[in-house]
């Protein structure tokens, strides 16, 4: 197998953008994850096409809780403008997703081997005195992915995932 590169996170200044966002949980197994975030897709794009509000960037999840088997987080779709407050008769919400300081990490390949690059970035950031333990992980947080290329027309091995820690 060969060697991961080295990580080297770039410290970045993230702006404030709008999105519409669903609420979901799952349990921490990469296929749990992955149908809940096609569930909240889903209903993101359902609400986008029936609203006619425009996407804005890349999509995100932004981590809010990663315990022992479970997993909180938030499906977001940046949008141009439009539909400030969301579905009215569903669970999409449109409001702002705030930016500031972040290291910005970049995963290559499936996200099935995400996991393995929260090891690496946990290892960096206790080899550089941000974490003692994992469990300090919460201070950073939330973590959220950004999901740069398109995994419908991105073969598995070059996909592209950010993934930002935020800096205090």
């Amino acid at each position: 197998m060969p060697q991961d590169p080295p990580l080297t996170p770039e410290k970045v200044e993230v702006q404030p953008i709008w999105a519409a966002k669903v609420y979901t949980q799952s349990g921490t197994d990469p296929s749990d994850i992955g149908a809940a975030f096609a569930a909240a897709f889903g209903r993101i794009h359902e609400f986008l096409e029936s609203s006619g509000v425009q996407v804005g960037g890349p999509p995100r999840a932004i981590y809010t809780s990663f315990e022992p088997g479970e997993a909180e987080f938030t499906v977001a779709m940046p949008v141009v403008s439009g539909a400030e407050g969301g579905d009215p008769s569903g669970d999409v919400v449109v409001d702002e997703l705030p930016g500031g300081s972040a290291l910005r990490f970049t995963h290559r390949g499936p996200y099935s081997r995400l996991s393995e690059t929260y090891d690496r970035i946990t290892e960096w950031m206790k080899g550089e005195g941000m974490l003692q333990t994992e469990a300090e992980w919460e201070a950073h947080g939330p973590v959220w992915e950004e999901y740069v290329t398109d995994p419908e027309t991105t073969p598995e091995g070059e996909l592209v995932t950010f993934i930002y820690v935020p800096m205090p």
